[in-house]
């Protein structure tokens, strides 16, 4: 990630589309610091890779402390630089209305 200037992208779905864009820092910078026990499940990634280009789509559940907080879709953009897949960017929904994840509840 160091190389590349990736940028990730947020859009709230639930009411009112709300989209932020961040760099990469700005994203690591923007993670909870506390004591909170984060955790995010994706399952049935669809990958597609050309030569050195790829992307990840795959739904996610989001939880805090192990009470569900939101789900969605990430979306992943890569390269392949020096034989290493790198994030160039990335984007995700938030939402609240989901359909129960085919992982069942979160397990402690």
């Amino acid at each position: 990630l160091d190389e590349l200037s990736a940028r990730l992208s947020r859009l709230t779905v639930d009411g009112k589309q709300v989209m932020r864009l961040r760099s990469n820092q700005d994203y690591l910078n923007g993670l909870p610091s506390g004591k909170e026990r984060l955790r995010e499940r994706m399952w049935k990634p669809e990958v597609k890779i050309h030569g050195p280009i790829a992307n990840v789509w795959t739904p996610y559940d989001f939880w805090i402390d192990g009470k569900f907080s939101h789900c969605g879709i990430d979306s992943f953009d890569l390269i392949k630089v020096d034989g290493q897949w790198k994030i160039a960017g990335g984007m995700y929904t938030v939402e609240t209305k989901c359909k129960p994840s085919p992982l069942g509840p979160l397990k402690k």
